[in-house]
């Protein structure tokens, strides 16, 4: 597989980038010509210029059957590519999506990434802010990371986590040098208060109840333990 990227492709002098784009077509001759984020060839006007170049290639007898050609990007843009250039949408006969990876898909990456640094993190515990951040990053309407996303992620929990250690001083064991705790996923505060609204609404509805009307509550108002149930005097009898 030759694999390329725009900034190979292009060119800024005249006439280098269909001779960039021949040249890309010569050597990979028997190969597959992997062209990765290809959307970003539709972002200027020399872009496009390879993008008829390749376009010209793919129609020349010279290469016919020689190479198998990949654009790969994002589907929006990689649509939005084909679309601005019917020469070449009629090219790809085909065209295959892949879905996101799934919350669980992620967590199992980001868990071993995690265990390759030789880190430990509690599923139970920090799971619930690992799906909070990938559903956040979904919702916020650009191309989803995937990997790239668990990446992102890895890197501000790894910061928070220095921090954290670094203002503990001394007062640190080695295991805890090595774990990886809720309050180090950057959407800590956030999640937590979101967990902490639930239990107040789970509150309001409890104590609305016959059972609970003339009875003294307990109520553990700890942001640690925002879903700690809410308990009445009787049980502790």
């Amino acid at each position: 597989v030759n694999i390329y990227t725009k900034d190979q492709i292009v060119s800024k002098y005249v006439g280098d980038t269909q001779k960039n784009v021949t040249e890309m077509f010569n050597a990979s001759f028997g190969r597959v010509l992997f062209i990765d984020e290809a959307y970003m060839l539709a972002k200027d006007e020399h872009g496009k210029e390879a993008l008829d170049q390749i376009t010209a290639n793919m129609t020349n007898p010279a290469y016919l059957g020689k190479l198998a050609i990949v654009m790969a990007g994002y589907t929006k843009d990689i649509m939005d590519m084909l679309n601005a250039n019917s020469g070449l949408t009629s090219r790809f006969a085909h065209k295959v999506i892949f879905d996101d990876y799934s919350n669980e898909e992620l967590w199992q990456i980001l868990s071993s990434n995690i265990s390759k640094q030789s880190l430990i993190i509690d599923e139970h515990e920090c799971k619930p802010y690992a799906d909070a951040y990938f559903d956040k990053e979904r919702r916020s309407g650009a191309n989803f990371g995937n990997v790239r996303t668990c990446n992102n992620l890895l890197s501000e929990i790894t910061s928070r986590q220095n921090c954290r250690i670094a203002s503990a001083g001394n007062d640190i064991d080695d295991t805890a040098l090595i774990t990886i705790l809720p309050e180090d996923f950057p959407n800590y505060e956030e999640v937590t208060m979101m967990q902490f609204a639930d239990a107040a609404q789970q509150l309001t509805q409890e104590i609305s109840t016959p059972s609970y009307a003339s009875n003294e509550l307990i109520v553990d108002c700890s942001l640690n333990n925002p879903d700690q149930k809410v308990r009445n005097v009787k049980d502790l009898d």
